[in-house]
C-alpha cells in the first residue's frame, strides 16, 4: 500500500523583507513550504500512487500561493502564473541574455522576442 505524506516546513522567511518584484522569486509572503512525499516499493503500484499523489495536490493548488521552481519539474503551462507580475519582465531578460532557450527545464519562461 503507497504511503503518502505531507511535510509543511513552517519559516520566518527573510525574503519577505524584499519586494515581490525586485527579484525573480515572486512568493515572499509565503510563510510554509508543502513537500508532497509519496512512497510505494511495488511497482504495480506506480499508476495508482501517481494518480493518488496528483490528485491531493490538485485539491490543495486553490489554497497555494505557488511552487518553488527548482522543485516542480512537471508544470510547464503554469509558469506565467506562478511567475506573477514578474513574469513579463523575466521573459525579456531571457529574450535578451538566452533567446534559444537553452535554459527551459523546470518551470520555463520562454524568451520574449
Amino acid at each position: 500500500m503507497p504511503a503518502y505524506a505531507g511535510h509543511p516546513e513552517v519559516e520566518v522567511f527573510v525574503v519577505a523583507r524584499v519586494d515581490e518584484m525586485a527579484t525573480a522569486y515572486p512568493h515572499r509572503e509565503a510563510e510554509t513550504m508543502l513537500v508532497f512525499v509519496s512512497l510505494w516499493e511495488d511497482p504495480a503500484e506506480d499508476e495508482s500512487a501517481i494518480e493518488a499523489t496528483r490528485g491531493w495536490y490538485a485539491d490543495l493548488e486553490p489554497f497555494f500561493g505557488g511552487y518553488y521552481q527548482n522543485i516542480e519539474f512537471e508544470i510547464d503551462a503554469s509558469a506565467r502564473g506562478n511567475y506573477g507580475p514578474a513574469y513579463g519582465r523575466l521573459a525579456q531578460v531571457k529574450g535578451r541574455y538566452d533567446p534559444g532557450n537553452l535554459f527551459r527545464l523546470n518551470s520555463n519562461v520562454r524568451p520574449a522576442v
